[in-house]
């Protein structure tokens, strides 16, 4: 699944639809102005052409129409699915009952709930993605203080087995000021 081309905060001049005087809806995909007694027509840009799916007065039936549209031709892609408020419920059922409307919704529906399921197993596997970087983060921050600890005890034991000469020497050098700290504390517990 792959993001959207035509995302609804856009405004995509070439998809003006097909009509006359007719603009996008701005906020909305698939739904344009129309100057006809109805206020809003659903249109969709398929692969076969335009294909329209109603006139509608209420806006909210209208984005909902919409989004079956999207799904139903395969558009999920390529457009965003519209937000949906409160619905004229007369409007969607006499939407319903027409030609094979209520088929397409319930496609839609399904699709929908197979995008959702797919989107909630894409999301559990980014989280079992980053807890697993996280251990490995962990297991490497544990590895590296593991190798530091070596190191240190090593370089201990190796200034515990230096003459005292060496390490007055190694203190008139230029050490690092750990070396330094270790290399004095060896000899102040030799005197």
């Amino acid at each position: 699944m792959k993001r959207p081309q035509i995302l609804t905060t856009s405004t995509n001049n070439e998809l003006s639809g097909s009509g006359d005087n007719s603009s996008w809806l701005q906020g909305r995909n698939c739904i344009y102005h129309e100057s006809s007694q109805r206020q809003y027509r659903v249109s969709i840009s398929t692969m076969n052409g335009w294909k329209m799916y109603g006139y509608f007065y209420n806006l909210e039936v209208a984005s909902y129409v919409a989004n079956i549209a999207i799904l139903c031709e395969g558009c999920e892609d390529k457009y965003q699915l519209n937000s949906v408020g409160d619905k004229d419920r007369g409007e969607l059922n006499s939407w319903r009952a027409r030609d094979q409307n209520s088929t397409l919704e319930r496609k839609a529906r399904t699709k929908f709930n197979d995008l959702q399921e797919q989107l909630t197993q894409i999301r559990e596997q980014e989280r079992v993605l980053q807890e697993k970087l996280k251990r490995e983060a962990e297991i490497t921050r544990a590895e590296r203080e593991e190798l530091t600890k070596k190191k240190d005890e090593e370089e201990t034991a190796l200034i515990a087995k230096a003459p005292k000469t060496i390490l007055l020497d190694l203190l008139q050098s230029d050490t690092s000021g750990d070396l330094y700290r270790k290399i004095r504390a060896e000899i102040d517990k030799r005197y």
